[in-house]
């Protein structure tokens, strides 16, 4: 069974602008790829995600011999 987790959404470059995702709830096995929408006036905020599989640490699954 996995269990769920929040993930907060990285905040607007100018904290004035309010964010349009505040967080979500994803799976133990999932990660986020977050998408940032680049402003007229330069500023970036994040306007949508998507969820992929979490990737494994490769080092982690090295054997030391």
């Amino acid at each position: 069974m996995s269990s769920v987790r929040v993930i907060y959404a990285p905040p607007p470059t100018d904290s004035s602008i309010p964010p349009s995702i505040f967080s979500i709830q994803i799976k133990d096995d999932e990660d986020v790829e977050w998408y940032w929408t680049q402003l007229p006036d330069g500023n970036r905020v994040v306007t949508n995600y998507h969820l992929i599989k979490a990737c494994q640490d490769v080092q982690s699954q090295m054997v030391v011999s």
